[in-house]
């Protein structure tokens, strides 16, 4: 079993990575890597768990501005990948307040959905996104804003009655 100093020296040169601007790629797989190499025993230590998602949260937030470059450059063949890659990196990170950057990302998808013109993916995020706010926050103008982007994408489907 690798010790815990091991495992943050992993995580680290992840980090590294993403400081030292190496392709984000290579930052996926040496997140990856620190996370194949994550003893369970570890994972259970609730200090060890919360220092290491931070770490790992860090380089999904600097990871994130990179795709928003991509998306700002219309790039959206690879912003779409690194979207989902974060998605499924964030999901292995043991951490509750993650939710929020899922949604942002599910979101992001959703829009690079509808510039692509692939309108169903494109309803399939945004109402995922909607049930998901509704379910935390049924109140909320996030969920108003929610709606807006569905009836957005009814709308260009020519859906007006689903659109209203």
């Amino acid at each position: 079993m690798l010790s815990l100093e091991r495992v943050l020296a992993i995580t680290d040169g992840a980090v590294g990575l993403v400081e030292h601007n190496a392709g984000v790629d290579a930052q996926f797989d040496a997140i990856e890597a620190a996370l194949r190499y994550w003893p369970d025993k570890l994972k259970a230590e609730r200090e060890t768990e919360e220092m290491i998602g931070g770490l790992f949260t860090e380089i999904c937030d600097a990871q994130y501005e990179i795709i928003k470059t991509d998306l700002k450059y219309n790039d959206f063949r690879d912003a779409l990948k690194y979207l989902e890659r974060n998605i499924e990196l964030i999901g292995k990170i043991p951490s509750r307040s993650n939710l929020a950057r899922v949604l942002e990302y599910s979101y992001d998808i959703g829009q690079v959905y509808y510039a692509l013109g692939n309108l169903s993916d494109s309803l399939k995020y945004h109402q995922c996104v909607l049930d998901t706010k509704i379910e935390l926050k049924p109140n909320s103008s996030d969920v108003g804003k929610s709606h807006i982007n569905i009836g957005k994408v009814h709308l260009q489907q020519g859906q007006l009655g689903e659109a209203s």
